[in-house]
């Protein structure tokens, strides 16, 4: 795999674990404060439009990541 491949890869994954992290956390505060709820302003600073984009974007390129790694993965691991 080409060195920029890998990078791109690097970084998808990377995405994928931020958003993991970031609704594992809201399950968490949900969970253990104010009766299983929890309610966010997604728009404090003005940032609600950059987020609609970058949030499926960031989907995306993990998803390309984790489809081209198995991709590149050897057909049989020798053991």
């Amino acid at each position: 795999m080409s060195q920029p491949k890998l990078l791109l890869c690097g970084i998808g994954i990377t995405c994928l674990i931020a958003n993991s992290i970031v609704l594992y956390i809201s399950f968490l505060w949900a969970y253990f404060s104010n009766d299983y709820v929890f309610s966010a302003r997604i728009n404090d600073f003005g940032e609600a439009h950059f987020e609609f984009i970058l949030l499926p974007l960031t989907i995306i390129l993990g998803l390309y990541a984790v489809v081209n790694l198995f991709r590149h993965m050897p057909k049989k691991l020798d053991s």
